[in-house]
């Protein structure tokens, strides 16, 4: 596994850095500036080193031109990516010793390319051996588990807040998902009040599909098949329950489990009630938590990742996305950032027809493919397919 070092200041970029890059593959060590970082890669030697410029301390270039110095350091690829874009940024760049210059804002899916192409045909660097221990007692072995791990990957859209347009968002993503796979993409609508989800797709269901409570205590593939809406476009929706009727916690567990155990990603469009996510929220691999720009939801989304920490779900597997959901935002982007303390996964622009396309159950994505929310949204669903490896279809 290839190493890469990210040494930046700002703690957001670490944070969407950290996981973008785990997600592709790489093994990551992040440093708040320069003396961190030219501790922990004379420590660890990277593979690769992403490097920002201006830092407290021991700046971008002389940091660069100490790894390039060290012989630990001095074979590892080096890449800056700094707001600085003067040609005379990039000339001291690359007299410092750097193998390529990216100016701010990059999409965290170019940089894995980037780096990538920087890495084609090099080998990982391997650690030096480590001196056998002395022999031991034997370990015994763990029994082999009676029922086999489902090896699909779930993304949760929740919000707190209502009225944010998380399903109209999971509607189009999934579709996104479905059309850029050319497979079957199942989206599990876990909400106490049923149907929009079905609705934003266009799409019909009738009692007692979705009632998975008339099925008993226990479920198998087959009798959950029978429950799954299909669409044209190879999304299938297991549609929330009808009214009144309820199902056990470990029955919703078991279907979320028995579907990533037949798909490569499961979606959940989730209710604002945390609890209601509980039964599927150990299993996800990401949160999407949807905010409007505004002061109210941003102060709920961030009660939601206080919440989300106590229940032990890793900070960096929460992606904040933006939605205008007004023609005007009441709170700029930039603030956001600064506000929240989290990193920005996407800003899905405003799209006036994206509540009349809701109604009508014909998503954006078919209706405005040009629009800038589809492409937002598109974007969005390549890092996803691409961050868990799923084979996309050919164009």
């Amino acid at each position: 596994m290839f190493k890469v070092l990210v040494v930046d200041d700002d703690r957001n970029i670490l944070k969407l850095l950290d996981f973008t890059l785990q997600d592709a593959g790489f093994s990551v060590m992040t440093a708040r500036n320069g003396e961190e970082g030219l501790a922990a890669a004379l420590d660890h030697p990277p593979d690769v080193a992403v490097l920002d410029v201006m830092m407290p301390g021991v700046h971008g270039y002389e940091l660069c031109r100490r790894l390039r110095a060290d012989s630990r350091t001095a074979e590892a690829k080096i890449i800056f990516l700094t707001a600085r874009s003067q040609p005379i940024d990039e000339q001291e760049a690359r007299k410092a010793g750097a193998d390529m210059f990216l100016s701010k804002p990059v999409m965290p899916d170019e940089l894995v390319l980037k780096i990538r192409s920087l890495l084609s045909g090099a080998e990982p660097r391997v650690p030096p051996p480590k001196e056998p221990e002395p022999p031991s007692r034997p370990r015994m072995r763990k029994a082999a588990p009676s029922t086999p791990k489902a090896a699909g990957h779930a993304v949760i859209c929740y919000s707190p807040t209502p009225g944010v347009g998380v399903t109209s968002l999971v509607a189009n993503l999934v579709l996104a998902l479905s059309l850029a796979r050319r497979a079957k993409t199942p989206v599990v609508e876990l909400h106490a009040v049923p149907g929009n989800l079905v609705s934003a797709l266009g799409l019909r269901s009738e009692p007692p599909i979705g009632n998975l409570a008339a099925t008993g205590t226990s479920l198998s593939w087959d009798t959950l098949a029978l429950h799954l809406v299909d669409h044209a476009s190879g999304v299938q929706v297991l549609p929330a329950p009808p009214r009144g009727s309820e199902v056990l916690p470990s029955l919703t567990h078991e279907a979320f489990s028995i579907l990533r155990a037949h798909y490569p990603l499961v979606l959940v469009d989730a209710d604002k009630d945390l609890d209601r996510v509980q039964p599927v929220l150990g299993a996800g691999d990401l949160v999407l938590l949807v905010i409007a720009p505004e002061q109210p939801v941003m102060e709920a989304a961030t009660q939601a990742i206080h919440q989300l920490r106590r229940q032990a779900f890793p900070e960096r597997q929460i992606l904040l996305i933006v939605n205008q959901v007004h023609s005007e935002a009441a709170v700029p982007v930039d603030q956001i950032r600064k506000e929240m303390g989290h990193p920005l996964f996407a800003v899905i622009p405003h799209e006036p027809d994206m509540e009349a396309a809701l109604k009508s159950g014909r998503p954006i994505l078919t209706t405005h493919p040009r629009s800038a929310a589809t492409q937002a949204i598109g974007r969005m669903a390549l890092q996803f397919a691409r961050g868990f490896k799923l084979p996309l279809a050919a164009r």
